[in-house]
């Protein structure tokens, strides 16, 4: 099941920050807020510059009743400038959510 997506602004973002959150809330079609507090499987999948693709594991922001997720950058997560996609995938025990992408672009460190 694709749902949307509450992409949570962040500033600016530099290759090698670490200590960034990335915040989504999952929502559906319409404007609803999906409860994932049963999911068994949450992460958010980023997509970097060049195409490459990698799942992090996420954290519920406070149960999962609010659909809200999050993940904390670490060392060499933010490896390349450009834009980097990033969505939410979550599996609960009845069905499978992946939201629409949100993006943001990671500057070299000298800009």
């Amino acid at each position: 099941m694709t749902d949307f997506t509450i992409c949570s602004p962040l500033e600016k973002l530099h290759v090698d920050d670490y200590g960034t959150r990335f915040t989504l809330v999952v929502i559906d079609e319409d404007g609803t807020v999906v409860d994932i507090s049963l999911a068994t499987t949450k992460q958010i999948i980023f997509q970097k510059p060049d195409g490459t693709i990698e799942a992090k594991a996420a954290t519920f922001t406070s149960d999962g009743t609010d659909g809200s997720l999050y993940y904390i950058t670490v060392a060499d997560d933010i490896d390349a400038a450009g834009i980097w996609h990033y969505r939410a995938k979550v599996i609960t025990p009845t069905s499978d959510h992946e939201s629409s992408t949100c993006e943001i672009r990671a500057h070299s460190r000298w800009t």
